[in-house]
């Protein structure tokens, strides 16, 4: 039973800080892997660097995600965010 409950927990762990290559976060996202480089370089995605190839934690991840959610407001927005 305690064996279980560490395996689930570490499991748990592994997804939860799991790291995503550039064209991994570029398919989740739906954008091509050069704006996934461009949004690194600027510093708007925060990732890691292992000799010279990027990964990108769940955890920033998730973060860019909030960052970038534009709420319900119930108005019409425009291309731009210009609204109606």
């Amino acid at each position: 039973m305690i064996y279980t409950i560490l395996y689930y927990l570490t499991i748990r762990q592994m997804t939860e800080n799991s790291l995503y290559t550039v064209s991994d976060v570029a398919r989740i996202l739906k954008l091509s892997t050069i704006t996934v480089y461009k949004y690194i370089r600027e510093k708007k995605l925060e990732a890691i660097e292992f000799s010279g190839h990027y990964r990108v934690s769940s955890l920033s991840l998730e973060k860019f995600i909030s960052e970038h959610t534009i709420p319900a407001t119930g108005e019409d927005i425009l291309p731009g965010g210009k609204k109606k």
